[in-house]
């Protein structure tokens, strides 16, 4: 089907009572919806080197949605994929730079370790360049796994490793603890020097955070819309910490914490023209994921 508006793409999204388009004309209406500036244009497919001097090329795309612009990266002829998310708002020629980054350092940090092929290894995973063991600390992508729809692979380094070859490289750290953590793709990537650290998703301290973020900002509870940018900025912290309580947490909880934060950001006293509207909308957002 093709695009309603520009009559030559591929039409990707539906928006009801308004019709079907490709990307490009639906960001193209979004900026007007949201009365944004028209996003620049930027470099589309880019080629970064990993480590090893390997060539990864990436195909780029943006998405505006209401309160949210996604931007994503997926590798041509390879298995990488990032995310990074901003506001529709912000610079999105700095948005474009962060993911470019993301992917970076995605590519830098290694959670296969290659064996030497002069010696056969037989809990190694093989795959088509070689064999591999697992690094203490690594990464993979939860994605159906091609033979059998009803079992996962992990997609790590950008190449896909069944769970049989996991499960077997997994015997070489036997009487260890393995830890793990499952989030969507716009969290910050486990970069070179990272290891895992437990956080706390207790609701309560959620909220004090939040409301002494606040405290940064107001004067005697009012908000100087001279405030209003820094304090939107330093409160996406408390949002993310509600997504990963929605994540990892009750969900129930999370969403009740969620409209406690909204009705204290309406409760604040402000002379500013929008104030609370992106935080409300950012909230949102983050609750309606994981919805059934």
């Amino acid at each position: 089907m093709k695009c309603n508006q520009c009559q030559q793409n591929e039409a990707i999204i539906h928006i009801k009572e308004s019709g079907d388009f490709c990307l490009s004309c639906h960001n193209q209406i979004m900026t007007k919806h949201l009365g944004i500036a028209a996003v620049d244009p930027c470099e589309m497919v880019v080629s970064l080197k990993d480590p090893q001097g390997n060539d990864h090329t990436f195909e780029i795309s943006l998405l505006l949605l209401p309160g949210i612009a996604i931007w994503r990266g997926w590798e041509i002829d390879g298995g990488y994929e990032f995310e990074t998310q901003s506001r529709p708002e912000d610079n999105q020629a700095f948005a474009y730079l962060q993911l470019i980054q993301k992917i970076a350092k995605g590519l830098a940090q290694k959670t296969l370790v290659r064996y030497s092929e002069n010696q056969p290894i037989s809990n190694a995973i093989h795959l088509s360049d070689g064999q591999y063991g697992l690094n203490s600390v690594g990464t993979g992508r939860i994605t159906l796994d091609e033979e059998s729809r009803d079992l996962a692979s992990l997609v790590i380094d950008g190449q896909v490793v069944s769970i049989e070859a996991f499960g077997q490289a997994l015997t070489c750290y036997e009487g260890a603890t393995l830890v793990f953590q499952i989030q969507d793709q716009s969290e910050p990537v486990l970069e070179q020097g990272m290891v895992l650290q437990p956080l706390s998703i207790d609701p309560e301290q959620i909220y004090q955070h939040f409301e002494r973020t606040l405290s940064w900002f107001l004067d005697e509870g009012f908000l100087s819309y001279k405030r209003v940018s820094a304090c939107g900025d330093a409160l996406t912290d408390s949002v993310s910490e509600l997504k990963r309580l929605l994540c990892y947490g009750d969900q129930e909880t999370a969403r009740k914490l969620g409209q406690r934060m909204k009705e204290r950001l309406i409760s604040i006293e402000n002379d500013d023209d929008y104030f609370p509207n992106h935080l409300i909308e950012m909230i949102n957002a983050t609750l309606s994921l994981n919805q059934t």
